[in-house]
């Protein structure tokens, strides 16, 4: 399912709303930025995996924007392909993730 939301504080009602594997945000929205979003998507459901999107490159440093707990930050301009990319690895990481939690509950204590 793909949402589109008219700002931060649209797409955070959606997340409440639904469920979300994946957010694809960019960092200057109105009403909540990408950050203050980031961290309330987080404080809601830390498996949800956030891609942070940004023209103003020099302001934000990547190794921040992943600190505060996004999965992966791409800076504007990009190519589709990308993006395509980069959800594709996430998935994969996620489903090893969901593998391994599988194996810890599959062991005999």
């Amino acid at each position: 399912m793909v949402t589109v939301a008219v700002d931060g504080s649209d797409a955070y009602e959606k997340i409440q709303k639904a469920r979300y594997d994946y957010v694809i945000s960019d960092i200057n929205m109105p009403n909540m930025t990408g950050l203050e979003l980031l961290k309330k998507i987080k404080g809601l459901n830390r498996k949800i995996r956030v891609l942070l999107i940004t023209s103003r490159a020099g302001e934000y440093s990547p190794h921040e924007i992943l600190r505060e707990g996004a999965d992966f930050f791409i800076t504007k301009p990009f190519k589709n392909a990308e993006i395509a990319r980069t959800l594709r690895s996430l998935e994969c990481n996620r489903q090893r993730q969901i593998k391994k939690e599988n194996d810890k509950k599959a062991v005999p204590a």
